[in-house]
C-alpha cells in the first residue's frame, strides 16, 4: 500500500480514503463493529448536518447513508477478499486509536483540580505529589499542562485526585500501548526490508550469471553462424560443380547412345572412323 496514514482520515491522498473507494459493500459489512462506529464519527464530522443510522442498529441503512453521500463508493467489482478486509480494519483501528488519544489529551489539558473551600493555599506534600505526576506525565512523552484552580468544594479533593490519576495511568497506558505497536510494526518492517534486500542481491546474482551465460551462447551462436556461411558458400560452389557434372553425363550419355546405333547398323570400327567428330572424342576423353 503506497498511500500514506495521514493526518486527516479524510484526506483523499490518504490510505483510508484510498480503502474506502477500494472497498466492496461485503467487505465493509463484514467489518467489526467498533469499526463501523468511527466511520460514523468520520462521517458525522464531514457533514453535521446530515442524519445517520446508527450502524449496531441497521448496518444496511449505515451503510447506504455513506454510499449515497459519497462518503464511500459503492464498488460493484471491489476488492471484497480476507486480506484486504483486515487491511482497512487495522488502518481505521489506528486513526480510531489516534483519535482516542487526542481527545484523552485535550480532556487531561482542559481539566482542573477542586480544592474544598478554606484551602488557600496548598499543603507542600500535596503540591509536590502533583508536580511528581506531571513531569513523570512529560518524561513519558504526553503534552500534559494541567490548570489548577481554587474554588467552591463540589467535589472531595480526593476524589478528584484519584479520578485524575486514573486519567493519567490510562494516558500512559495507551502511550506505552502504541510504542509498543510502533516497535513491532518498525521490527516487522524492517525483516521484510532485509529479506527484500537479500532476494534482491540474490536476483541480481542469477541475472549477472544470466548474462554471462547469454554472452558465452551469443558468441558461440556468432561462430556458428560463420561456420554455416562457410558451408553455404562450399554448398554453392559443390552445386555448381554438380550442375556441370550433370551436363557432361548427359553430354556422353548421348554419345553413347549414337554410337551404339552405328554399331548395330555398321560395325563398331567404321562407326567410329566414320561419324565421331574430334569434338566429341574429346570430350570422351575427358
Amino acid at each position: 500500500m503506497q498511500q500514506p496514514i495521514t493526518e486527516d482520515p479524510l484526506d483523499k491522498e490518504g490510505v483510508l480514503h484510498h480503502l474506502l473507494q477500494q472497498c466492496s459493500r461485503e467487505a465493509l459489512c463484514a467489518c467489526s463493529q467498533e469499526s463501523l462506529k468511527f466511520l460514523a464519527t468520520l462521517f458525522r464530522q464531514q457533514y453535521p448536518q446530515r442524519i445517520l443510522v446508527d450502524p449496531s442498529e441497521n448496518v444496511e441503512a449505515f451503510l447506504d447513508t455513506l454510499f449515497e453521500h459519497g462518503f464511500c463508493v459503492q464498488a460493484a467489482t471491489g476488492n471484497d477478499d480476507g486480506k484486504f478486509k483486515e487491511e482497512l480494519e487495522r488502518v481505521v483501528g489506528v486513526y480510531k486509536e489516534t483519535f482516542e488519544t487526542k481527545e484523552m489529551i485535550q480532556a487531561v489539558e482542559s481539566s482542573y483540580l477542586l480544592f474544598p473551600q478554606g484551602h488557600d493555599r496548598l499543603e507542600e506534600d500535596t503540591f509536590q505529589v502533583i508536580a511528581d505526576l506531571y513531569h513523570h506525565a512529560l518524561d513519558q512523552g504526553g503534552a500534559i499542562r494541567p490548570t489548577i484552580r481554587l474554588c467552591k468544594k463540589r467535589e472531595g479533593f480526593s476524589a478528584q485526585l484519584c479520578r485524575r490519576l486514573k486519567m493519567y495511568d490510562e494516558f500512559l497506558r495507551r502511550l506505552h500501548v502504541m510504542e509498543n505497536r510502533l516497535a513491532s510494526t518498525e521490527a516487522a518492517l524492517t525483516s521484510r526490508i532485509e529479506a527484500a534486500e537479500s532476494a534482491l542481491e540474490t536476483t541480481q546474482a542469477a541475472l549477472e550469471t544470466t548474462q554471462s551465460t547469454l554472452g558465452t551462447t551469443q558468441a558461440a551462436l556468432e561462430t556458428t553462424q560463420a561456420a554455416l556461411e562457410t558451408t553455404q558458400s562450399t554448398l554453392g560452389t559443390t552445386q555448381a560443380a554438380l550442375a556441370t557434372t550433370q551436363q557432361r553425363v548427359k553430354q556422353l550419355e548421348r554419345i553413347v547412345g549414337r554410337v551404339k546405333s552405328l554399331v548395330d547398323e555398321a560395325g563398331v570400327n567404321n562407326a567410329i572412323n566414320n561419324t565421331i567428330s574430334h569434338d566429341e572424342l574429346a570430350v570422351i576423353c575427358f
